[in-house]
């Protein structure tokens, strides 16, 4: 398994535990030597200890490349797995059912609310109003559908890798001054199944962030060097976080 470090616009950075696997073969009269495992970057995933069974140490393996350019090649020519067509056909089911619904609730909903309900007041606030409840509360289930799930993980035993606080300029409103924030920043090892894996997650689904003392308090929970209780997704050991998942929400 491989670390791999993203970060995106002022969010921290995000650990990301993928499968890398490297090989060589002869094409040209010449050896090349390829990372690609598929046509889409293996981002990691339930797959990952799936991937890595499937191409071991000193296998041999049937590698496709480009003729034009031999460094362009992959040991998968398929479709990422989670790129099928009923995947596909599912999400946009979904996102035809979404916009149907949005555009029934704006079209029919201020007549409905004045038909039935003419004491409300601003049937278009009512509309607006019941709509972003019924998605706040959605989201909520739908976060604590994933805490449930994820109360039951296991746990293996880390070691604290790094441990410290970044500062960023963020707005507390969207028409507000910028204003500097901390975060704590603890990135720890862990071994599941004889494979080692790095994550810097504190608790799932949530990053924390705030006034400086809040994010020191934190790191200094999670000293460098430390023993640490990780709890990992076990169908995605990648996936993990300090904090049990219990009390996320």
């Amino acid at each position: 398994m491989a670390a791999e470090r993203q970060r995106s616009g002022g969010e921290g950075e995000k650990i990301v535990n993928a499968p890398a696997v490297e090989y060589e073969f002869e094409a040209g009269g010449r050896t090349i030597r390829g990372s690609r495992i598929s046509i889409g970057d293996d981002s990691g995933g339930e797959y990952s200890e799936a991937t890595l069974a499937k191409y071991p140490k000193g296998a041999t393996v049937t590698v496709f490349y480009d003729p034009g350019d031999p460094g362009n090649c992959v040991l998968e020519r398929e479709a990422p797995k989670d790129l099928t067509v009923a995947g596909c056909l599912a999400a946009l089911g979904l996102l035809v059912f979404l916009c149907v619904g949005v555009y029934v609730l704006a079209a029919h909903g201020p007549a409905f609310v004045r038909a039935h309900f003419p004491k409300a007041g601003n049937a278009e606030f009512a509309v607006f109003a019941f709509g972003f409840g019924l998605a706040a509360l959605l989201f909520f289930l739908g976060m604590r559908r994933i805490a449930q799930q994820a109360s039951g993980w296991p746990s293996a035993r880390g070691s604290v890798a790094h441990s410290g606080v970044e500062s960023y300029q963020a707005r507390m409103r969207s028409d507000g001054p910028m204003t500097t924030l901390y975060r704590p920043v603890v990135e720890y090892t862990y071994d599941v199944r004889g494979r080692s894996y790095r994550s810097n997650q504190i608790m799932l689904m949530a990053q924390a962030s705030g006034m400086q003392s809040y994010a020191e308090k934190i790191a200094k929970k999670y000293p460098a060097g430390s023993a640490v209780t990780v709890h990992y997704d076990p169908a995605n050991p990648g996936n993990a976080a300090l904090e049990n998942p219990r009390g996320t929400v």
